[in-house]
């Protein structure tokens, strides 16, 4: 079926009305009978007609209450009948709706895949007249928004050229550079010449501040001075043979 018939839903309604004509009557009768029971003197006979009052009054109360729940009974079999169409229909639209989000995701999925295949194809035959040893360049590069449906081809190959060219070109300052294998190894991580110098300097801070720091403990080791007292020629020959070995700056008194 293609076409979607102009169909009407028929569906009548008549509003449940229910009326109790004569409520104020009964409900004033209760509450003389509320205060007559509360006023009266309790006595054997005083208490067994309140009790017969009341009980007669019960009966058509619950007479009406019976009423009420079959009314209600009555009023939503119908009401109830028709939700459950109702959301038998829904579930019929729902499935068939996320059937065709399926088959529009399946799609869109399949366009993205094949989007991206012909861009790796035009990168590889770029990528070629350049010389940038540096691998998977191509993720520094790509970008998943080059899959959307609003960016053309044209502008995606115009990023790639112009990515290639800048890269090629830090490539070429870097390897002016002092620290060119440092700052190499840093350019590779981001493909940002900016980021890789700050990086090495970085490390040359961390270097500095740590030599600082053990030139620091070496100067205080190199204050300390101990005094050792060898008897006998022999150990002492062999106390400053053992000094010597080991680099160990001593004086002999």
């Amino acid at each position: 079926m293609n076409e979607i018939t102009n169909l009407a839903p028929d569906v009548t309604y008549s509003a449940g009305v229910v009326k109790f004509e004569n409520f104020e009557e009964y409900k004033l009768q209760a509450e003389n009978i509320a205060a007559f029971v509360s006023s009266i003197v309790v006595t054997e006979d005083t208490v067994q007609a309140s009790k017969k009052m009341i009980a007669a009054t019960r009966k058509i109360v619950d007479g009406l209450n019976r009423r009420r729940i079959d009314m209600k009974k009555d009023i939503l079999a119908s009401y109830t009948e028709f939700e459950k169409q109702v959301k038998e229909l829904q579930g019929i639209i729902d499935d068939a709706d996320r059937t065709v989000r399926e088959q529009v995701n399946e799609l869109e999925e399949k366009r993205r895949t094949e989007k991206k295949e012909e861009i790796k194809t035009i990168w590889e035959k770029r990528r070629v007249m350049y010389d940038i040893p540096i691998p998977d360049l191509f993720n520094h590069w790509f970008d998943e928004r080059y899959l959307n449906k609003g960016v053309s081809m044209s502008k995606i190959e115009s990023n790639m050229t112009d990515f290639l060219e800048d890269v090629q070109k830090d490539m070429t300052l870097i390897q002016s550079l002092d620290r060119s294998l440092d700052v190499f190894r840093e350019y590779t991580k981001s493909c940002d010449l900016t980021l890789a110098m700050a990086a090495v300097k970085q490390q040359d801070r961390e270097q500095e501040a740590a030599e600082k720091a053990l030139g620091k403990i070496r100067e205080g080791v190199s204050d300390l001075v101990a005094t050792f007292i060898v008897h006998g020629e022999k150990d002492i020959k062999l106390a400053e043979m053992l000094l010597k070995e080991n680099h160990i700056e001593y004086t002999r008194k």
